[in-house]
């Protein structure tokens, strides 16, 4: 027998070789949510990993408001990192913003042990997890966020992607970051839309599966409101946990049935018929629950009691109903994109109770329509004022629509700040608006003012 030797050659065209190959790689990282965090958060990295080199992706806004304590904290420890800086806002999670963050760190000399921090909400998490994920085939990257949507839902998890005109989060990996922290007294800045969207993700944990949570959240409405750092670091904390359990069951989703999808289904879809302006993602995935609770009240799924309950907590943090119409059949449309993503089978996630869910394929795009047309009846008899649902309006195609709302969309960071002085991404400024809620009600603070329209690149 002479594998190697002089027979090699008519043996390998003789006979198949094959074998199998196992790669694993098992990700493992601390996660730290305390009030005061920002200043002292240098001094945790390099505890921690033993960063020597790194680069700051933040955007514009939270780098006006909270990038001086930051920086500071970093330099402190030995670290003084160049910062790139994008504007704020849906629109930075792009491919052509992707590309030119890659080009960006080229430029910078990010080699491979680099850490690339990304200091801001869920935009610069998902977008900055994602450009570490193809950099150089991966650099390591830790989030920092100081929104209250990125600290309880997009720091954590390790799906990271941009948008697609077809779909949101269309492009993207499974690239988990090394360290998360996050800083709940820096959500004292946020506009009342971001406070409220980035808590319709921590009701929707509640009700999936932590119903002391649901409680909670129903309890302590005034200090939720007045944002006292104590309690949002308990929300974040539980809310955080309790969505990795989920989490590190199926980390790659490959069954593709998540609980977590609750809201999601129809929550995404909303943000792309509105091409990702003047709809924040949690306001969507609002609608997305409370659509889905009348679906399983009309399938008898679900008592009258316990959906009167998840529609009390969503109208009492304002997130019952929009301002704007919203055509289920347009929805639908978006929704094909969605089922793409899940492998072309689209299971609902459907409440039972507060705190239990169940997941199922049987809802037909009748169903879907009814449920719009249930939950706008809801809103209708609560809030009283225009239709929310829209069955006979024309429409217009997404990429057509007016910035209808303005603010600075889904996963944005929605801090309320002036001028910003450096972008990488300059773009047009849109009108501006609010949010039509009165202040007192919101339990926003008479100096804060709503994001900018246009202010999202």
């Amino acid at each position: 027998m002479d594998p190697l030797g002089k027979n090699f050659g008519s043996a390998a065209s003789s006979a198949s070789y094959g074998f199998r190959v196992r790669a694993t790689l098992e990700c493992e990282y601390p996660v730290t949510f305390a009030p005061g965090l920002t200043g002292r958060f240098g001094r945790h990295l390099v505890d921690t990993l033993g960063t020597k080199r790194a680069i700051v992706l933040s955007d514009k806004r939270v780098m006006r408001l909270h990038g001086e304590p930051f920086l500071a904290g970093l330099k402190e420890v030995g670290l003084e990192p160049p910062t790139v800086v994008v504007p704020d806002g849906e629109r930075s999670k792009s491919m052509a913003s992707f590309a030119k963050l890659l080009d960006r760190l080229a430029e910078l000399q990010c080699d491979r042990r680099t850490v690339l921090i990304c200091f801001g909400g869920g935009v610069i998490s998902d977008t900055g997890g994602f450009v570490a994920s193809a950099y150089m085939r991966g650099i390591p990257y830790v989030n920092f966020s100081t929104s209250l949507l990125g600290q309880i839902d997009a720091c954590v998890g390790g799906k990271v992607a941009v948008n697609s005109r077809f779909a949101k989060n269309m492009i993207g990996a499974f690239y988990h970051p090394k360290l998360v922290a996050g800083d709940p007294e820096l959500l004292s800045t946020l506009a009342w839309r971001d406070f409220k969207s980035g808590l319709a993700e921590g009701i929707k944990v509640a009700i999936i599966g932590v119903p002391e949570l649901f409680e909670f959240i129903e309890r302590e409405q005034a200090a939720i409101r007045a944002r006292d750092p104590v309690v949002m670091n308990h929300v974040i904390g539980v809310a955080t946990e309790k969505k990795m359990d989920w989490i590190n069951l199926d980390p790659y989703e490959v069954d593709l049935r998540r609980p977590l999808n609750f809201g999601h289904t129809l929550g995404h879809p909303i943000e792309t018929e509105f091409g990702y302006k003047g709809i924040r993602h949690g306001e969507a995935v609002a609608i997305g629950m409370g659509v889905a609770t009348c679906m399983a009240l009309q399938k008898g799924m679900i008592d009258q009691a316990a959906a009167e309950r998840i529609w009390d907590i969503l109208q009492a943090y304002d997130l019952l109903g929009f301002s704007e119409p919203i055509r289920p059949d347009s929805v639908l449309e978006h929704v094909r994109y969605v089922k793409l993503i899940r492998g072309r089978e689209l299971h609902f996630v459907l409440p039972l109770k507060v705190g239990e869910v169940v997941i199922t394929p049987d809802v037909c795009d009748a169903d879907i329509v009814h449920g719009f047309e249930h939950y706008d009846r809801v809103v209708h008899a609560r809030l009283g004022g225009p239709k929310s649902v829209s069955v006979d309006a024309p429409m217009k195609a997404a990429a057509d629509r007016p910035d209808r709302n303005g603010g600075n969309g889904a996963h944005g960071n929605g801090h309320a700040a002036g001028e910003p002085e450096v972008v990488l991404e300059p773009q047009p400024r849109a009108r501006r608006t609010t949010d039509p809620t009165p202040r007192a009600a919101r339990g926003e603070p008479k100096d804060s003012r709503a994001p900018e329209a246009g202010r999202q690149a």
